[in-house]
């Protein structure tokens, strides 16, 4: 990734503005055909797309998505297209559009067409048990993927550990305050998104854990906003022009942390590391713009997701799970044994996500670094499934901010 003018890349920001990150649309690859179908009601187009493999299908598994309408959610699925089409696997992927209707109508349809299971990213955590329900009464299973569902009949949840993130990236904030025996010392400031999501929660307890740990840390402001980049940047600046006297940021997500830069900017305040004046910014999220941001040395440091793994881990343990016998005395669709259990942990020598089609479609290998590991399962602290199994976060820094395999620097040109 080239260096551009700090000009250029922030009028990008602006333009981005609430989402973030660029929105991309994809198609399948050589190996396999990608249908758009319709098949709504009265005729309505679901905006579903299955990827069919070259030889008769082991599975149809449907995909239930939150969204597809950013260079996040493109790499969600299409990771999981990808290897789902590796692995001889029919996948049909549905855009929830954001919407509880269009996620519960997308899930009758996949139900109505003999789909053999369910992946979901609920739209919404409580009305997705509905989805749940509706699926196992057909003998339909389902496991949830990057957003959890509040139902005890999910076998399996893989999601990232936005807790332990948030700790890992607030860590990093404190390692780059002054020292003041030997502890850090400063005036933070935490730019949030909404908290009344688990994600948002969870970030923010993460934070508040590291920080309370030290006494000469003060948290100059808590800046909610609504997952909005360009509330964010109106509220720091509120800030900075009543406070200039922060030594660091640590920003929620994506948009709060484009809104940070933006109004850092706009104050005369956007300094590289290494300069007199500079304000430190660790974040959680990274992606096309945010790694640009890390190795022009706006941010300091930033805890990612290893979205490209999300749905292939899901994908390996469904797999598993309709080639298993369900147990005779039980209600399960399958055998629990052959997924992982609470209280272990997976490592990459236990589970390895590996293809060519990447590789040979724009010439990266996205799965080259396990970086999703190790992750331990977990039960999840407010909602009944069964196992969570909690994927490690990526560390991005100036040091590797331009590494190929980044999701954040392949995913636009493997879109397009």
């Amino acid at each position: 990734m080239s260096t551009i003018d700090r000009r250029d890349l922030l009028k990008t920001v602006g333009a981005a503005g609430i989402a973030g990150i660029a929105g991309c649309s994809g198609g399948g690859g050589d190996n396999g055909e990608t249908a758009t179908s319709g098949g709504g009601s009265d005729g309505e187009e679901t905006g579903m797309e299955t990827t069919t493999p070259s030889s008769d299908p082991d599975y149809h598994i449907g995909m239930l998505t939150f969204s597809m309408g950013n260079a996040w959610f493109q790499c969600f699925a299409r990771s999981g297209q990808w290897y789902a089409q590796q692995n001889n696997i029919e996948f049909t992927i549905s855009d929830g559009e954001i919407s509880t209707s269009k996620q519960t109508t997308d899930a009758r349809n996949m139900i109505n067409s003999g789909v053999d299971a369910l992946i979901m990213s609920a739209v919404d955590s409580n009305a997705a048990a509905n989805i749940v329900e509706m699926a196992n009464e057909e003998g339909i299973p389902v496991f949830s993927a990057s957003a959890a569902t509040n139902s005890e009949d999910v076998p399996l949840y893989v999601g990232f550990g936005n807790r332990r993130a948030a700790r890992r990236s607030t860590e990093a904030l404190m390692d780059q305050l002054p020292q003041e025996n030997g502890e850090p010392s400063g005036r933070v400031a935490e730019v949030m998104i909404e908290q009344n999501t688990f994600l948002g929660r969870a970030r923010h307890e993460g934070f508040q854990e590291v920080v309370s740990q030290y006494d000469n840390v003060e948290v100059a402001a808590s800046i909610l906003t609504q997952n909005s980049a360009q509330e964010a940047q109106t509220k720091v600046t509120n800030l900075l022009q009543s406070d200039s006297d922060i030594d660091g940021f640590h920003a929620q997500a994506i948009t709060t942390g484009n809104g940070t830069i933006q109004a850092l900017d706009n104050a005369d305040m956007l300094v590289p590391q290494g300069e007199d004046g500079h304000v430190y910014l660790t974040q959680i999220d990274a992606g096309p713009q945010p790694n640009q941001f890390i190795s022009d040395g706006f941010i300091d440091y930033c805890t990612d997701q290893p979205v490209q793994f999300m749905l292939p881990i899901t994908i390996n343990y469904m797999e598993n799970y309709l080639d298993s016998d369900p147990p005779e005395d039980g209600d399960w669709l399958g055998d629990p044994g052959v997924l992982p259990s609470v209280g272990g942990e997976v490592t990459s020598e236990d589970l390895r996500i590996a293809g060519e089609l990447p590789q040979d479609q724009f010439g990266v290998n996205i799965w080259q670094n396990p970086v999703w590991a190790p992750s331990p399962i977990v039960e999840h602290p407010e909602f009944p499934l069964r196992a969570w199994f909690q994927l490690a976060s990526v560390e991005v820094t100036p040091e590797n901010a331009n590494e190929p395999w980044l999701w954040g620097n392949w995913i636009n040109d493997a879109l397009s």
